[in-house]
């Protein structure tokens, strides 16, 4: 079936059997899947589209403005952002995903944006009521609009949402 899957999406399948991995079969292609293996819930598609070599060594900092104005992190709306514009994005996602809507929307761009720098978003649409506080407080974090203060995709993933959802698909 992965086989089948990476053939379709135009992908070659990596020679690491166990990670069940799908790679592009030339570099100007862009997107690479990783699907777990044995088969389970857990896919990952990536797209390296506007991806850039990152330094790991917690300095390093981008300055372009790339992506959806929607999901942009406030510190990458001012250019100059790190990694952890990535846990805003996922925040936005989550919210997304949870709510069947936007966190941060307005009449244009500017609007958004404004909202964005602000963090301005709330949980009291009747939606939410349904939403445990455990995914709501997972959104919350990754929405500080303080980088700083924002956890890192590694302290992200330990959250309570994230453990009690990983611990029940295992």
């Amino acid at each position: 079936m992965l086989l089948s899957s990476c053939r379709a999406l135009g992908l070659s399948r990596t020679p690491n059997r166990n990670r069940g991995t799908c790679c592009p079969k030339s570099p100007s292609q862009r997107v690479c899947v990783a699907i777990s293996l044995p088969l389970s819930n857990v896919v990952k598609i990536i797209d390296f589209g506007l991806s850039q070599k990152f330094a790991t060594n917690g300095d390093a900092h981008l300055h372009d403005q790339v992506g959806t104005v929607y999901t942009m992190a406030p510190e990458l709306l001012a250019g100059d952002y790190n990694e952890k514009a990535d846990v805003w994005s996922l925040g936005v996602i989550a919210f997304m995903l949870l709510r069947s809507s936007m966190p941060f929307y307005g009449r244009d761009r500017v609007h958004v944006m404004k909202r964005i720098i602000q963090g301005k978003y709330h949980f009291k649409a009747r939606r939410w009521t349904h939403i445990s506080p455990e995914a709501k407080h997972f959104v919350a974090d990754c929405l500080i609009t303080d980088p700083n203060v924002r956890p890192s995709a590694e302290e992200a993933q330990y959250g309570t949402w994230i453990q009690r959802r990983h611990h029940k698909s295992t």
